[in-house]
């Protein structure tokens, strides 16, 4: 069964203009300046951040691994 979707893509205006905005990109800023990382549950790792640190140790593991059992194979 094939869906069919409409979509429309439309221009949106950026940041300019909107109340808080300016305060909220100071917040931003001093929170990226700092060097204490964030205790928040914000800050906790994710499934997906976790999944995706797992494939790139397995990519490197593999990698690894191939590297040094083809030098024994072509000895």
């Amino acid at each position: 069964m094939q869906t069919h979707y409409h979509i429309k893509i439309r221009w949106a205006p950026g940041h300019t203009g909107i109340e808080g905005n300016e305060a909220a990109n100071k917040l931003a800023d001093l929170g990226a300046s700092q060097q204490l990382p964030d205790a928040s549950p914000a800050s906790e790792p994710t499934i997906s951040g976790i999944r995706s640190i797992f494939r790139d140790l397995r990519k490197l593991a593999q990698d690894t691994w191939w590297t040094t059992a083809s030098v024994k194979l072509s000895s």
